[in-house]
C-alpha cells in the first residue's frame, strides 16, 4: 500500500493551468495502472491481457 509521501514538487502551477487547463500532477506508472485497473473493474469491465489471460479481479 503506498503511503502517499510527496517525493518532490515542481512549480508549473499557472504555467500548467494556463497551457492544459488543468493543474501538473505526477503519478508513477504502477500506481495510475492499479487505478485504471480498479475503475475498469468497478465499472464491470474484464481485462484481458496481450497474452489473452483474462486479469483476476483480486490483482
Amino acid at each position: 500500500m503506498p503511503n502517499r509521501q510527496v517525493l518532490g514538487t515542481l512549480t508549473l502551477g499557472a504555467q500548467a493551468q494556463a497551457r492544459y487547463g488543468a493543474p501538473y500532477a505526477t503519478i508513477h506508472r504502477a500506481d495510475l495502472q492499479s487505478l485504471l485497473h480498479a475503475a475498469a473493474l468497478a465499472a464491470g469491465v474484464q481485462v484481458r491481457l496481450a497474452n489473452g489471460a483474462w486479469l483476476a479481479r483480486d490483482c
